[in-house]
């Protein structure tokens, strides 16, 4: 019998796994493991322990928000990992000095989120994941799906849900409008809602104005005074857009910089037309065929340069002669999946529909990482697999052999 005096209990959204789960888990992990093992990735153990700056300056406020951070002995600020993907950059610069070819790492361990993770039940969770360095556009972007979904097969998972975006698609029709940098920051920070209703844009264009993004008449348009503090209504509202920090700098004061150097505000007229031409990117819908069609006529209507639409394409190309089954695929370009870093595609794995539906992983590429780490100029791509996830799903149907 507990007694109730002395009894400490376990920290809410935290778990035990007994001799069953606990078992039931390794083995998923050992699988997810040796699918990746056989794709050539190599394995990578990093600490669980690093330097806060790190997480933050790769994650900015999807993750930043969530960190377990605190002070050590010595007053150096450090975190329980979030992720993985900050670590092995940090590896990868201190251990490869000149990088040439590709390089594909795996790891498997716990990670920590204070707000878990998108869709997690808890704060403590394991993942399987693996990063694809030096390999870009559609070659790499085909291959780290490929070795996710190997991955899920491997387990016996199939049916899931693939939810496609490309955030390198949408930003070359945003800077190919006529908009102010902070402009096309706004407008990408509200990707989500611009691919709703109509009262959504209108109210996101009252938002703008509001904030001094935006001007009546374009031949009102000025160069924005010094700002000199957060109380300025426009960094109000695109603070509202930055969900945590970024790097070193609060986001405040990236915005104030941002716009010193960039403060040119755009016309109504302008936002307006950018807008709509955004809402019709985001908001298409069938086949992923279709939605990359459908993307390539409103480019072409633009005037943008289609060459990440054509990158997007050659995926769902080099997909399919991948044997990724298209109906499988939900091509959805209002999908960011925490923006601060990704630079192409995103994608994330999920097992049911509406309120039972759960993220079971997902990734993208984040062409910059390994550049704004201090390392080169190497593109990057990666994926992450919730084992605890996994685990919860039910148990593949038994085929018969009759």
């Amino acid at each position: 019998m507990v007694s109730e005096t002395n009894f400490i209990g376990r920290l809410r959204h935290m778990r035990d796994l007994g001799p069953d789960e606990a078992e039931a888990s390794r083995a998923i992990a050992a699988s997810l493991a040796g699918a990746l093992a056989k794709g050539g990735f190599q394995r990578l153990d990093t600490p669980v322990l690093e330097r806060t700056d790190m997480f933050i300056r790769k994650s900015g406020g999807e993750i930043a928000g969530s960190l377990y951070a605190f002070s050590d002995p010595g007053g150096v600020s450090v975190s329980l990992r979030p992720e993985f993907t900050p670590s092995v950059i940090r590896w990868f610069i201190e251990n490869v000095r000149q990088p040439c070819g590709s390089y594909r790492y795996r790891y498997s361990g716990p990670v920590f989120r204070y707000g878990g993770s998108r869709g997690a039940r808890f704060r403590q969770f394991h993942q399987v994941g693996g990063e694809l360095i030096g390999t870009p556009g559609s070659a790499g972007d085909v291959e780290i799906l490929r070795a996710a979904l190997d991955c899920l097969e491997s387990i016996g998972v199939s049916g899931c849900r693939l939810r496609l975006g490309h955030l390198g698609v949408v930003r070359a029709l945003v800077s190919s409008q006529n908009l102010s940098k902070p402009l096309q920051m706004f407008v990408i920070s509200n990707l989500e809602d611009i691919g709703g209703r109509a009262d959504c844009l209108a109210r996101l264009g009252e938002k703008a104005a509001a904030a001094g993004l935006v001007i009546e008449n374009s031949k009102d348009a000025v160069y924005a005074q010094p700002i000199a503090d957060s109380s300025v209504p426009a960094l109000d509202a695109l603070g509202h857009s930055i969900s945590g920090p970024t790097g070193r700098r609060t986001s405040e004061q990236i915005l104030t910089r941002l716009f010193r150097r960039m403060g040119q505000a755009s016309s109504r007229a302008d936002f307006s037309a950018a807008i709509e031409n955004v809402a019709r990117l985001v908001s298409a819908t069938g086949s992923a065929c279709e939605v990359a069609a459908h993307a390539r006529t409103v480019f072409e209507k633009c005037g943008a340069p289609l060459d990440r639409v054509e990158e997007l394409e050659s995926t769902l190309s080099n997909l399919r002669r991948a044997g990724v089954d298209e109906s499988a695929i939900q091509l959805d370009l209002s999908f960011v999946r925490g923006l601060a870093y990704y630079t192409g595609i995103v994608f994330e794995f999920t097992d049911g529909e509406g309120a039972s539906e759960h993220p079971l992983g997902g990734g993208g590429r984040y062409d910059d990482l390994v550049r704004a780490f201090g390392g080169a100029d190497v593109p990057a791509c990666g994926f992450a697999l919730n084992v605890d996830e996994l685990a919860a799903l039910p148990p593949a149907p038994k085929v018969d052999d009759d």
